[in-house]
């Protein structure tokens, strides 16, 4: 999981978490990457996330827009295939608005 370092990126780790649990999953095997508020210093969680490789191909975050996007570009070459998903309070049309100019990336929303 991709998280703001927030209370809402808490809550959405708890979410995550929760859900594991109902589905028999150790939320154990979650592996968190933390960024600061306000802030597009990610390398700290795009090292962790390369060291750790990645593991299931599936990353959950819970990032503000830009934040989310340069998660995105800076890991997709790292992890050819990831799925990408990000809960978002303002819909899922600005992270793709923000993807839509990159090569190689079709954003697929959903609100």
């Amino acid at each position: 999981m991709f998280t703001k370092a927030t209370l809402f990126g808490d809550a959405g780790f708890a979410g995550v978490a929760k859900a594991f649990r109902a589905l028999g999953i150790s939320d154990g095997t979650i592996m968190r990457l933390n960024y600061a508020r306000n802030t597009m210093e990610l390398d700290d969680a795009i090292i962790s996330s390369a060291a750790k490789g990645g593991r299931s191909g599936r990353s959950v975050m819970v990032a503000t827009t830009r934040q989310a996007a340069k998660f995105i570009e800076k890991t997709r070459d790292l992890f050819p295939g990831m799925i990408y998903t990000n809960m978002s309070s303002v819909g899922a049309s600005s992270l793709a608005d923000e993807l839509c100019c990159w090569d190689r990336v079709l954003p697929t929303v959903s609100s």
